[in-house]
């Protein structure tokens, strides 16, 4: 009942209080990790899209798996687009539900919009207006859990430094795994 009457800044923001939450489950996984040098793994999670919005779905994917600290690859067909994202294996449950969550709110989102707005655009217009709304949502998003990461850098525990890292470890072990990236 609660996420057919949320607005669209609602879910926003009750998406990057997700996001933030995982991320300090992040942080406290990499400082356990460094402290007792435990070597995790990393996991594999696949999106695939097709139809009328399915390069703004992969550009929104795209851009909110890398601000959770993932490492986001996509391929693309003429029929479909495939995003990849590696994500360690600690955080990985928490990277998935979080973006199958947003794909959802961003297309409840976009039709609220599209109720209020549709007589303002022309028919050849129509498509490519929903289009820039989901990347204007994917905006939104990634500028939440900007600003969850910087608080939690305010807070003066490393744990943004500890992200950083995390992520850039992770981007080298997907490289050397996976092999050379185009």
């Amino acid at each position: 009942a609660k996420a057919e009457s949320t607005t669209p800044e609602e879910a926003e923001l009750l998406t990057a209080k997700a996001a933030e939450l995982m991320l300090r489950h992040a942080i406290s996984q990499a400082q356990v990790a460094a402290d007792h040098t435990v070597a995790e793994g990393f996991k594999e999670i696949r999106f695939e899209f097709t139809g009328i919005y399915m390069r703004p779905l992969r550009r929104l994917f795209m851009r909110v798996a890398n601000a959770l600290g993932a490492f986001p690859l996509y391929w693309t067909r003429s029929k479909s687009q495939t995003v990849v994202v590696y994500a360690w294996e600690s955080t990985a449950e928490h990277v998935e539900a979080i973006l199958r969550s947003i794909e959802l709110q961003a297309a409840m989102a976009r039709e609220a919009w599209w109720r209020e707005v549709r007589g303002m655009y022309a028919a050849h217009e129509r498509t490519a207006a929903r289009a820039s709304y989901i990347d204007g949502y994917a905006s939104g998003v990634v500028e939440q859990i900007r600003k969850g990461k910087e608080q939690i850098g305010r807070e003066g525990t490393g744990g943004e430094l500890v992200l950083v890292e995390r992520q850039d470890r992770l981007a080298a072990q997907v490289k050397a795994q996976v092999g050379p990236l185009r």
